[in-house]
């Protein structure tokens, strides 16, 4: 028989045995994520894909923040999403108002809100049923940018409706932002200590309500949502034009428990020197500093540096610099005070409750 013949046939064979398989193994890959769709409490249609845990339902949950004006795909955040979900993680990536695929609103509710007409003023006139970032004002968002803060808590309220159903466990609840997502992220968080964990009785059925709890320890036994967020890891942490550091620091002042509950790892680029200079910012002004008194940080909170690079946030993802292995062992780290935390159920928030951003001085309606 002529040889090349030979190798044709088995070449073929071959071939047909992995097309047979491919679509298990498509499917098996399907399997481990999902499309999530969720609304804002402007009902704004937030789209999102979630990656199921190799070791379970019951494992922690991770939600990733990426960079203000930035397309969500850039970079290697499925990459880290992936490697999270192999070591134990439930992971939940979703994309920021006006970016990706979240761009759909409900017109009858969004150009409801004062906040949305003030700051979206050409938007507001023609009651658009989508909105883009490339159609926000400003190089970057101007006011409008604390908005973002309200999809990260319709993400967590979504993450928290899959508790309930025994998909995911939120009772550790850790994330994971790159640049100016850690301003949103503080602010999501400041807001995070005056909501209750649970919807309390007497509150059930009277809208979703935010409580301003007095202390961390919660009202009458009714812990705080804040509690639930085991840590966070920045990645080049920067600032945003419309937040002051002034207001962040305020916003440390009317939520303590965020500097001594919540550890948080910075990391930046050797040669990146606004990612070095930030997260000097956050650790050393913001973290361990109040009324101009000096504070200790939390002891696995800290600034780490990736030696020999300028690159900066999600760039430095998927680039073999140690960037995953450095998080994946800090989550480790934080996980080990937290294993075995029972999931609590029925939190009876239907749907996000707004976060009250005026009161937070920002995105004051004109």
């Amino acid at each position: 028989m002529d040889r090349r013949f030979t190798l044709l046939t088995l070449f073929s064979a071959g071939l047909l045995i992995w097309l047979a398989h491919a679509p298990e193994a498509a499917a098996q890959a399907d399997e481990n994520t999902r499309k999530l769709a969720f609304k804002s409490h402007d009902e704004v249609t937030l789209q999102g894909i979630l990656y199921k845990s190799k070791k379970g339902a019951n494992s922690p949950t991770v939600l990733m923040l990426h960079s203000y004006g930035v397309d969500p795909n850039k970079g290697d955040w499925p990459g880290l999403a992936k490697t999270l979900a192999e070591e134990g993680y439930n992971v939940l990536r979703f994309d920021f108002r006006g970016h990706g695929d979240s761009k759909i609103v409900n017109t009858s509710k969004f150009w409801t809100d004062p906040i949305n007409l003030s700051y979206l003023p050409t938007l507001a006139r023609k009651r658009a049923d989508t909105i883009d970032v490339k159609s926000f004002p400003g190089r970057d968002g101007g006011d409008y940018f604390p908005r973002l803060a309200d999809d990260i808590m319709a993400a967590r309220v979504a993450l928290d409706q899959l508790n309930d159903n025994s998909e995911v466990n939120t009772r550790s609840v850790y994330l994971i932002g790159a640049t100016d997502a850690v301003v949103n992220g503080f602010l999501y968080l400041t807001a995070e200590w005056s909501r209750p964990q649970k919807m309390p009785p007497f509150a059930i059925g009277m809208g979703n309500l935010i409580l301003n709890l007095p202390s961390p320890n919660g009202l009458n036994g009714i812990e705080p949502a804040a509690l639930d967020v085991a840590g966070a890891i920045w990645l080049s942490p920067t600032k945003h034009r419309s937040v002051s550091d002034r207001l962040i620091q305020q916003w440390m002042q009317a939520a303590p428990g965020l500097r001594e509950r919540t550890p948080m790892l910075f990391v930046a680029g050797e040669q990146d020197r606004v990612g070095r200079f930030s997260s000097k910012f956050y650790l050393d002004q913001v973290l361990a500093s109040t009324g101009g008194s000096r504070l200790a940080k939390l002891p696995l909170t800290q600034g780490r540096l990736i030696k020999g690079t300028k690159l900066a946030g999600v760039d430095l993802l998927g680039k073999n610099l140690g960037t995953e292995k450095m998080i994946v062992d800090y989550l480790n780290a934080l996980e080990k005070e937290r294993l075995n935390l029972i999931r609590v159920t029925n939190r009876s928030f239907t749907v996000p409750p707004p976060i009250n951003l005026p009161q937070f001085g920002v995105a004051k309606p004109k």
